[in-house]
């Protein structure tokens, strides 16, 4: 079994963003059944079972995806109270930039926002748009991501319009800037986590699908493992596909860059026959209580699915349709 989480709540994101983040008081209770159903091994341990072609029984690697601030500051020393070891699997562009992701700060601006009428300047709309609802908010959301996509890639000047569009809406983003809610670590906070003995592996430079950019897979993962390798000294050899969508197409990209694992976004467990290029896990946010965390953790659900898709048994779908990216669930 392979768990992951996307961020541990600096303080209230959990509840605005219920599938991304989860609190810390909820993961420790994630935390104390783990501890008392199964072994926390590290992704190398895991694999060098898979490779002898045997799991040992009642095992759990524990991954957080993206490399937020939030792991360094939250999520670490409560692994380090229960003696768990982790992976965290990092972008590298924010690393070196030290700028909060610009998707992400937009879309918290949107939920911040009082009920209101709002004149939004920064999209050069002739009437109010009116922001009362969570379907309004939706609605605003997927307005300005149509201007948002056409930016330049240039993160500052992305941005820029987000703190256009958050004065337009009456939210100091400031205080999340400050805070570091969007940020990811900085090398410092990477080189510490590695030297505390969680594992830094590879997520891509930019984040970037290796379903739609596959000429620049390699190349990706290349950078991202260089620019880790430079801060914690140690190879990254384990990788997670960003939005958790992978094909075959990518093995090789993959394979080529030195990575030996890779982590998808189908949910189940792995077996020695499940290729180690396709690894499922098992999502967690503050969206699922901890009776859903048990019965998915206990696989019942991907025993009834295994048993009506027989093919699917080891090898998760190439298309997986069943949950969304981090881009789609910050939209919805």
């Amino acid at each position: 079994m392979i768990v992951f989480w996307h961020g541990v709540s600096l303080e209230d994101e959990h509840k605005r963003f219920r599938d991304l983040f989860i609190s810390a008081e909820s993961l420790r209770e994630r935390l104390d059944f783990i501890a008392k159903n199964y072994n926390v091994i590290s992704m190398d341990e895991a694999m060098r079972q898979h490779a002898q072609g045997k799991f040992q029984e009642r095992q759990v690697v524990l991954t957080f995806d993206d490399g937020h601030y939030n792991f360094a500051a939250r999520a670490a020393p409560i692994l380090k109270e229960y003696g768990m070891t982790a992976t965290v699997y990092l972008t590298t562009f924010y690393v070196d930039k030290q700028l909060p992701v610009p998707i992400l700060l937009l879309r918290d601006a949107v939920l911040l926002a009082p009920k209101q009428d709002i004149h939004l300047t920064c999209l050069e709309l002739s009437e109010p748009f009116r922001l009362h609802s969570l379907a309004d908010r939706a609605r605003l959301t997927r307005l300005v991501m149509t201007v948002f996509r056409g930016l330049p890639p240039e993160p500052e000047m992305q941005i820029s319009f987000v703190s256009k569009l958050a004065r337009d809406l009456g939210v100091d983003i400031s205080q999340l800037i400050r805070r570091r809610v969007w940020h990811r670590m900085n090398e410092e906070e990477v080189r510490g986590m590695s030297q505390q003995g969680f594992a830094v592996e590879a997520h891509g430079h930019r984040h970037l699908s290796v379903v739609d950019h596959a000429g620049q897979t390699e190349d990706e993962v290349r950078a991202c493992c260089d620019r880790i390798r430079a801060v914690t000294r140690k190879d990254p050899v384990h990788f997670c596909y960003p939005s958790g969508r992978w094909n075959r197409k990518a093995w090789q990209a993959l394979t080529n860059a030195g990575i030996r694992s890779a982590v998808t976004g189908a949910e189940g467990p792995n077996y020695p026959e499940t290729p180690p290029l396709a690894l499922r896990r098992v999502s967690n946010g503050e969206s699922r209580c901890q009776l859903e965390f048990e019965f998915e953790m206990s696989n019942i659900k991907y025993l009834i699915h295994s048993l009506l898709k027989p093919d699917e048994r080891y090898t998760p779908p190439e298309r997986y349709v069943a949950g969304k990216s981090i881009e789609e669930k910050v939209m919805t």
